[in-house]
Formats: structure tokens, sequence, C-alpha cells
């Protein structure tokens, strides 16, 4: 048991660790980019694909701080290496591993769904776009594709 109890310990620091770090950094990004188009354009294009991403990333920054719980959890998993009875109830960190995976996938979920409404509405004005000649120039009323719609779906 003192063996099991060290092992999981470790991967839980390891991987505890691992998703910390590359949640943070991910989600501070797309933070950064949400943010950056929301000012630049001084409004939200899309409602949906807005609220779809956001909820994607406030998951992820829920995900980083349960993630933090991982190392914690490996923390107190190692100091009851030597007296086992005192070690968290395996039901209990089956089911913070299950929570943490459900949370995980929501993020991921609304992620993923505002994404593709992005990049649907991309190719939705650049192929309505391309049907202007460019010597004919603009209409008022089009919306052309311009680099921040690409840097959006980044």
């Amino acid at each position: 048991v003192a063996k099991r109890l060290e092992t999981t310990s470790r991967y839980f620091k390891r991987l505890g660790n691992l998703g910390f770090w590359g949640q943070l950094v991910c989600s501070v990004v797309a933070a950064v980019i949400l943010s950056f188009s929301v000012v630049v354009t001084g409004k939200i294009t899309s409602p949906a694909t807005f609220y779809a991403t956001f909820g994607g990333i406030v998951a992820a920054f829920i995900s980083v701080f349960w993630s933090f719980g991982y190392i914690r959890l490996s923390e107190k998993l190692k100091r009851t290496v030597n007296d086992p009875s005192k070690a968290p109830p395996r039901a209990n960190v089956v089911k913070s591993l299950k929570n943490g995976i459900v949370l995980n996938l929501l993020g991921m979920g609304a992620a993923i769904l505002g994404m593709q409404a992005t990049v649907g509405l991309l190719v939705a004005k650049a192929l309505t776009s391309s049907t202007t000649p460019y010597y004919q120039g603009i209409a008022p009323s089009s919306r052309p594709v311009l680099a921040l719609d690409v840097f959006l779906v980044q």
C-alpha cells in the first residue's frame, strides 16, 4: 500500500504540474486574444461565438485551479506514505479525478463550439466578400475578411 501511495503521489504531482502550467499558459493566451478582439472591434461581433469561447476560457481557468488541487493532493498522499490509514479515501480521490475530467471536457466542448462558430463566420465572410472584384471597390454594407478575423481563429 505504501508503494502504491508513493507512486500515485508522484503521478499526481507530475501530471498536476503539467496540467497546471500548460492550462495556465493556454488560458491566459486565449483570454488575451479574446479580450484584444473585443477591445479592437469595440463590440462583440457574434454573441454566441463570444459566450461559447468565454465559457471555455472560464472552464480552463477553473481547471487550472483544479490541477493545483492535484498537486496538493499529491503532497497529502506523500505525507501519508508511512501511515496509510491517514490517506484520503480512494473514493474521494477517484471522485476528484472524475470531476476534473468532466470539467475539462465541458470546457473543451465550449471552446470547440466557439472556435467552430468563429471559423464558420470567417468562411461565410470570405465567401460573401469574394464576389466583389477589387476594381469595383468595397460597398459600405460589405464586411471583408480582416487580419483581425484570421487572428481570432488562433
